[in-house]
C-alpha cells in the first residue's frame, strides 16, 4: 500500500466530489422523470463519470510515491520532448475550435471522424488502424444515436 500524501488526498477528495455530483445529478434526473428520453444522455454519462473516477482513484492508491509512470520515464529520457505536454492542450483546444467551425460547412459525420482521429493522434496513439476503426465506430454510434434521439436535422455529408 502506498503512503497517502497531501496531493493524493486532494486528488481523491476532488474525485469524490465529482462522483457525488454525478450520482446526485443522475438521482435528481431519475426523480424528475423515468422516461427514457430524459435519461438517455444523463445516465450513461453520469455512470461513465463515476466509473472513470473510481478507476482513477484506484490508480492513485496503487501508484508509488515517485512518479514512475511511462510518461514520466519518457520525459526523463527525452528532455527535448518536454515541450509537447505543455502545448498539447492548446492543440486540442484548436481542434475543438476547428470542429465547431467546420461542423455545418463539412458535415457532422466527416468532422466528427476527423476530430476523433486527430485527437487520438495528438494524445499519442500511433496505431493507425486502431485510430481509424475507433474513429469510424465512434462516429457511426454518435450519428446513429443523434438521429434516433433528436428531432432536429443533423447536417451530414454521407447521409
Amino acid at each position: 500500500m502506498t503512503k497517502l500524501t497531501r496531493a493524493k488526498l486532494e486528488h481523491l477528495a476532488f474525485l469524490a466530489a465529482i462522483t457525488a455530483c454525478a450520482a446526485l445529478y443522475m438521482l435528481d434526473a431519475w426523480r424528475v422523470s423515468h422516461r427514457v428520453e430524459n435519461l438517455i444522455v444523463i445516465v450513461p454519462f453520469g455512470a461513465a463519470a463515476i466509473v472513470l473516477c473510481l478507476l482513477i482513484a484506484a490508480r492513485l492508491l496503487r501508484t508509488a510515491e515517485d512518479d514512475d509512470t511511462p510518461a514520466a520515464a519518457e520525459a526523463a529520457e527525452a528532455p527535448g520532448r518536454a515541450l509537447w505536454p505543455r502545448i498539447m492542450p492548446l492543440v486540442v483546444m484548436a481542434l475543438i475550435g476547428a470542429y465547431a467551425f467546420l461542423l455545418e460547412i463539412v458535415g457532422f459525420d466527416i468532422v466528427t471522424f476527423a476530430f476523433v482521429a486527430l485527437s487520438l493522434l495528438v494524445q499519442g496513439d500511433r496505431n493507425l488502424p486502431r485510430v481509424l476503426v475507433f474513429s469510424a465506430v465512434f462516429t457511426f454510434v454518435v450519428i446513429w444515436g443523434s438521429k434516433a434521439i433528436l428531432s432536429v436535422p443533423i447536417p451530414t455529408l454521407l447521409g
